[in-house]
């Protein structure tokens, strides 16, 4: 049984719309409004990681005893490997993925082939459970998602809706399998699902934040910051952007909890002759969080440890293990935070 565009729309979750073209279709997670913005933005340099599928996920209950997908990716960042993770009953029953036999350690600097891929998974008898988590670093066309003929089936969805904003941290990279991303352990922790509008190597972008979603977001979580501080702006410059970007927000969002990240350690946080202190970054993301009243602050900087072993490439990035670390620390203080 193929399952409908129709059908795919009310299982999809993390997406605004979805597009469909020469027989294929592509879950987005920005308006289109939001894309034309990245399109003419520093000569388009982002528009592709835009169109990646970073946080988006296919939640549904289901009888059938197998689910078959075939599609096509294509570049959308630096990163050319990727997985599909299922799971079923909130286990991990399989992957599609172009790195099995390939994979090492410094998976992040290989140049792994991209394409067409299709695979079926088993996925055992009775009613289940199943979660097909889309990756963060390519771009994925769908030719067809399968059930088996006359299965029951019926969408999941979690009881709010939110929006995540960020960096190349907050996109995914370098997780190898996304369900390790610190964003699914917080969606799981508030019920909550997040469209990701996270860009790799963005900063605070105040035009980003002033283009309003057309619904109503319950959470709202923001974690910008190191590339404000490692790409060369002023402090004067990353405090203007800063400022604004939370102020669009609370203007636009203003019954969302808004939840404001300071950045993690980077291994060059130490470095003293930056354009200005590592340190004033969470601390200016403080300050402003705290003029307003619907945005919460939280100080990431200590939730994965400062070894390189916890990171992919040795002082930035986070592997799985570093994100779990993340994810953990972070579901512990938003839970006291909000009195969960």
């Amino acid at each position: 049984m193929k399952l409908s565009l129709e059908q795919i729309k009310k299982i999809s979750c993390g997406l605004v719309n979805i597009e469909e073209k020469n027989g294929c279709f592509r879950l987005n997670r920005f308006t289109d409004e939001q894309l034309k913005l990245y399109k003419e933005y520093k000569g388009g340099y982002f528009f592709n990681r835009a169109l990646c599928s970073s946080g988006i996920r296919l939640a549904f209950n289901t009888d059938s005893t197998s689910l078959f997908i075939t599609g096509i990716t294509s570049y959308g960042t630096s990163r050319t490997y990727y997985a599909f993770d299922v799971f079923v009953n909130d286990k991990l029953i399989g992957c599609i993925d172009n790195f099995l036999q390939e994979f090492s350690d410094n998976y992040i600097e290989q140049n792994l082939k991209l394409g067409e891929f299709e695979k079926r998974f088993n996925l055992g008898e009775g009613t289940k459970k199943v979660e097909i988590y889309l990756p963060f670093s390519v771009i994925v066309d769908f030719e067809e998602i399968s059930l088996d003929d006359g299965a029951f089936f019926e969408p999941i969805n979690r009881k709010h809706k939110g929006l995540l904003f960020g960096d190349s941290i907050t996109q995914g990279y370098d997780n190898a399998h996304v369900s390790n991303h610190y964003s699914v352990a917080v969606s799981r922790l508030l019920d909550v699902d997040f469209v990701n509008k996270a860009i790799g190597g963005e900063i605070f972008n105040p035009t980003l934040a002033n283009l309003k979603d057309d619904f109503k977001p319950d959470y709202v979580v923001v974690a910008y910051g190191t590339n404000d501080w490692g790409t060369g702006l002023t402090f004067d410059e990353f405090f203007k952007n800063c400022k604004e970007f939370y102020c669009n927000l609370s203007k636009n969002y203003p019954d969302s909890k808004i939840l404001a990240f300071a950045p993690i350690w980077r291994k060059e946080s130490v470095v003293e002759n930056w354009a200005f202190d590592f340190k004033l970054v969470g601390q200016t993301i403080c300050n402003v969080a705290n003029t307003l009243k619907n945005v919460t602050f939280i100080d990431c900087y200590d939730f994965i440890p400062h070894e390189e072993k916890y990171f992919v490439d040795s002082r930035l990035h986070p592997n799985d293990l570093g994100f779990k670390h993340y994810a953990k620390n972070l579901s512990s203080t938003i839970k006291d935070l909000l009195n969960l």
